[in-house]
């Protein structure tokens, strides 16, 4: 009898953790490859991009109905780690700017021949709805009433390194350094702006106001200036196959799917746009922080 019930307690334990997997992307709710899938690709793409990714992966799947896209939605440094640290080998990674893509590519895991730029973004100035400091302007938070600044750190994200790029050329980052607080995500710090804990932060223009507002409401914030664009690069969001994919030619048939005009069309009326020229950004220099 106490063979018995060991067997039957091991039995509901896998149970318990098998049903507790959730593959997130367009089969969320399924545990692995449907019946009759008969390629799988993967993909890490950042969070704040859900609607545009997930609704032209979804158009990709049923275009290609023996193909199951394996998509995981997370934060870009949460991504970077889990491919640098816990050895993850997705066959695609999606970086929202240039230091998330470097961390990947100065260990090897990317080359530059098999990314491509599928959009990119501008950097805008954001404060808690109501606008409570009185921010008008980039200038406005030298002001006194401008106590805190919520940044996502520079030294590994991508949105600050390109709102310090700007603020830099401007003049003014030097100025605001004290009131700054770094966080490690750059969802972090669009929470601390909408509630109330900053008097404003960095964001950029689409991503996730348009592309997942779940993660920052239009109720909940002001946009109140754009960063000159002649102050820093053009923020790129690449496109990369890691060099370890295991199914490359239908990584890179995804990469091109993912280009053509009225996918183009789909990922910006979803919050991917090409507002500004692709240029190829300015890499930073690697950092020994703890990633992205």
């Amino acid at each position: 009898m106490r063979t018995v019930l060991l067997a039957l307690a091991a039995v509901l334990l896998m149970v318990a953790v098998l049903g507790c997997r959730v593959v997130k992307g367009p089969a969320a709710g399924t545990a692995g490859p449907q019946a009759g899938h008969k390629q799988q690709v993967s993909i890490y793409i950042p969070c704040g991009m859900l609607l545009p990714f997930n609704d032209a992966l979804k158009q990709f799947e049923a275009e290609n109905p023996g193909v199951k896209v394996a998509a995981t939605y997370e934060n870009s440094g949460t991504l970077v780690r889990m491919i640098t640290d816990k050895g993850d080998r997705p066959d695609l990674f999606v970086s929202p700017g240039c230091c998330e893509a470097q961390v990947l590519e100065t260990r090897g895991l990317v080359k530059k021949e098999d990314t491509r730029t599928l959009g990119s973004y501008e950097v805008v100035l954001i404060v808690p709805k109501g606008n409570p400091a009185g921010v008008q302007s980039w200038e406005d938070l030298r002001k006194p009433s401008v106590k805190t600044i919520s940044v996502a750190n520079p030294d590994w994200n991508s949105i600050g390194h390109y709102a310090r790029q700007g603020l830099t050329k401007m003049g003014i980052w030097d100025s605001i350094k004290g009131k700054m607080f770094f966080t490690e995500h750059a969802v972090d710090a669009y929470a601390n702006v909408s509630q109330r804990k900053a008097d404003a932060a960095f964001s950029y223009l689409t991503c996730p106001l348009t592309s997942n507002p779940e993660k920052l409401s239009s109720e909940k914030v002001d946009v109140v200036a754009k960063l000159p664009p002649d102050t820093y690069d053009v923020p790129t969001v690449v496109i990369a196959m890691l060099a370890t994919s295991k199914n490359k030619p239908l990584a890179r048939e995804v990469m091109e799917y993912l280009l053509q005009p009225d996918v183009q069309a789909l990922l910006e009326k979803e919050g991917l746009p090409n507002e500004r020229k692709v240029a190829t950004p300015s890499l930073p220099e690697p950092t020994t922080g703890k990633g992205t």
